[in-house]
Order: C-alpha cells, then structure tokens, then sequence
C-alpha cells in the first residue's frame, strides 16, 4: 500500500513539474513580447517627434520666414555654417548641445535653377 502511494505521488510531482515548467516557457516567451512591443511604440514615438520636428522646419521655410531668427526664438542651442543649420536633441526631445546630443536635425539650403531647396537631415 505504501508502494503504491509512493509511485502515485511521484508521478503527480513529475506531473507538477513539467505544468510549472510549461508555465515557465510560456511566461519568458509573454515577457519577451512585452519587452519588444515597448521597444517599438519608443520607437514610433521618436519617429513621430522627428517628423514633427522636421515638418516644422519645412513649414517655416515654406513661409519664408528668416530661419534663424525662428530657431533663435524656438531653440536655446544650435549651430549655423555656411547655409547649414543643425539643431540638436536630447533623448527626451528637449534643446540640447550638440555633444549631449541623442538625436540631431540637420536644415541645408541648396540653390537651384528654380530657387532656394531645403534638405532635412
């Protein structure tokens, strides 16, 4: 009668095992999804912001507003060469100097037969 217990109890335990193994794999596997779909609405949020950024610049050109008195009036730190502007960004989307820079927007003029083109960067 013990014998048979026995046997019984260790095949329940075996079974245990292998339920709580399986829940194991299942939850590494639903953690690792989660991870990634953060991972990816991060990355959507700053591809939202840079082409709002970007779209900004584009409509001030449009308007023919002088372009660096707007980024003198929007933006505390940037750098100016020749017909280049580059505006730089931390990794929360604030103003930043160019060395603590996560991300930058580069505003080049080019002209053309048919006027002045700006290039975002």
């Amino acid at each position: 009668m013990i014998e048979g217990q026995a046997r019984r109890s260790g095949v329940f335990l075996l079974e245990l095992m292998i339920s709580i193994l399986f829940f194991c794999i299942a939850a590494a596997v639903g953690l690792q999804l989660f991870v990634k779909s953060h991972c990816i609405s991060e990355d959507a949020g700053n591809m939202n912001m840079a082409v709002h950024k970007a779209a900004a610049a584009a409509e001030v050109f449009r308007s023919g507003t002088d372009m660096e008195d707007y980024l003198k009036e929007e933006y505390s730190y940037y750098e100016k060469e020749d017909n280049t502007f580059l505006v730089s960004f931390a990794a929360d989307w604030e103003n930043c100097k160019t060395k603590d820079a996560e991300y930058t927007c580069g505003l080049h003029w080019v002209k053309r037969s048919s006027g002045w083109s700006v290039i975002l960067q």
